[in-house]
């Protein structure tokens, strides 16, 4: 997540035509990050003065809102852990008893 500064310092490069390459160079964020940004700016219908004029934590809310962040599913992360303890809290089947025959 970035910040005000450099959120406002992305868009205003990519309004006056700066390659990514030098955005990319001048703020150390990748292209997949200014993507992002210049995304949910285009999505906010704001002009850039009305944007650049909000208070920065709405600027970062609007590029990076609460709910929209990466959050880790915790549901299924139990799940897995469940699944895995399960399965090493059962004896260990010997693989070369599958080849036997019954006698």
């Amino acid at each position: 997540m970035h910040n005000y500064t450099t959120i406002i310092g992305v868009i205003r490069m990519r309004k006056d035509h700066i390659s990514i390459d030098k955005v990319r160079q001048r703020y150390g964020i990748g292209s997949s990050g200014i993507s992002l940004i210049m995304k949910r700016f285009e999505e906010s219908g704001l002009t850039f003065k009305e944007f650049e004029a909000l208070e920065p934590s709405k600027v970062e809310e609007i590029i990076y809102p609460k709910d929209n962040l990466r959050r880790k599913n915790f549901r299924t992360i139990k799940s897995r852990r469940d699944h895995l303890s399960q399965g090493q809290s059962q004896e260990k089947e010997d693989p070369a008893s599958r080849f036997q025959s019954d006698l």
